[in-house]
């Protein structure tokens, strides 16, 4: 009894391990291996993109968070207020990368038996998904950079003294 839990207890494991650790050995039947290797090019081009993503929202919110550090109590601020709009790349590249692993697996599936999926409506989705969500943070650094008047660090600097008009006796 004590072998039939563990081997039920292997058994996930023994299903990973076919399924995403071993690579397959297709018949190369008319153009499957090319096929196969196309889906492998085009998921590298959505990770890639995803990938840029979420670099270009880490960079972004570094380089507000450490613009310059003779100003820290308001480049904090700054950064807070610029974390949506690095938040928002992020997360579209994340979303790429996902749609890049779910497209790779149901095109591998589908290669494997002979059909072809055409993905009008999901290619659709993710463009207007990264169009929206890109506009968002383009909008959002935009409005923090341009569309507001710079602030200027008052903290250290004295107030002019008031003008008083002088008389003369």
């Amino acid at each position: 009894m004590m072998g039939a839990t563990a081997a039920a207890r292997r058994w996930p494991v023994r299903t990973v391990h076919r399924s995403l650790l071993t690579d397959p050995v297709v018949r190369n039947a008319g153009s499957e291996a090319r096929d196969h290797l196309a889906n492998e090019r085009t998921f590298l081009a959505w990770a890639r993109t995803g990938l840029g993503f979420v670099g270009f929202g880490t960079a972004t919110f570094s380089a507000y968070h450490i613009a310059d550090p003779t100003e820290r109590g308001r480049d904090e601020r700054h950064a807070h207020r610029i974390l949506p709009a690095c938040g928002l790349f992020i997360v579209n590249g994340a979303g790429l990368v996902a749609y890049a692993v779910y497209r790779y697996f149901v095109n591998e599936r589908a290669i494997s038996t002979g059909v072809f999926v055409v993905s009008k409506r999901s290619t659709v989705l993710v463009l207007a998904a990264t169009t929206g969500l890109t506009t968002a943070a383009l909008v959002t650094l935009y409005d923090e950079e341009i569309g507001r008047p710079r602030r200027r660090n008052t903290m250290n600097r004295t107030p002019p003294p008031p003008s008083q008009a002088k008389t003369t006796p």
